[in-house]
């Protein structure tokens, strides 16, 4: 059940940077399916390996669920961006991308601005430089996140801070004052002799 509700919230992640894009509908199911599959292989293939190989771990699924996807989504992104076009989305396409609107004295501008008073000018991007833009973003979001994953490791393995072993990483009495329970079988084996019980 845990997999169909994870898979679910796959598809949705997986539309969100495109969510206010025209995205056809085939376009909508294709990345649905894509981040759903990424979602399941990844919870089945990638975190076990990133586990035993590279003692990472991902307790709750947060990069199968939304790390993966979300690759996936900028991606279909920086392709809605790429396909978008005036013909398509009218004035409106400068209020999504407003470094795409025309520059204040361009002619293009104050016709925009007839139509559509509250349109601001911008900086006349292309398409295409609106996509590299946009990959850009991913990239730097991408080394930023990986500096601030690396370094916080390494204070995390500073003496004072330093982990418990691999094994007892879920075990709460390392942290915590945990009450005895008086209900949980007890650790000794009684053993029976003739002579005596131990």
């Amino acid at each position: 059940m845990a997999d169909i509700q994870n898979v679910t919230l796959a598809g949705g992640v997986t539309v969100g940077a495109s969510v206010d894009m025209m995205i056809s509908p085939a376009a909508a199911y294709a990345l649905g399916i894509a981040g759903a599959t990424a979602c399941m292989v990844g919870y089945k293939y990638l975190s076990p390996f990133l586990a035993r190989h590279c003692r990472i771990q991902d307790q709750c699924g947060i990069h199968n669920l939304h790390g993966l996807t979300g690759l996936i989504s900028c991606a279909a992104g920086i392709c809605a961006i790429l396909w978008a076009s005036e013909e398509v989305y009218g004035p409106s396409l400068y209020e999504i991308f407003s470094h795409r609107a025309p520059l204040e004295d361009d002619p293009q501008f104050l016709k925009l601005h007839k139509l559509v008073p509250s349109l601001v000018p911008g900086l006349g991007r292309t398409a295409q430089e609106q996509a590299l833009f946009q990959a850009a973003a991913v990239a730097l979001a991408i080394g930023v996140s990986l500096f601030g994953g690396i370094f916080t490791g390494f204070v995390l393995k500073l003496p004072g801070l330093a982990a418990p072993p691999y094994e007892q990483c879920f075990d709460d009495e390392l942290f915590f004052d945990v009450p005895y329970n008086y209900n949980a079988p007890l650790n000794h084996t009684t053993i029976t002799t003739e002579d005596s019980v131990v």
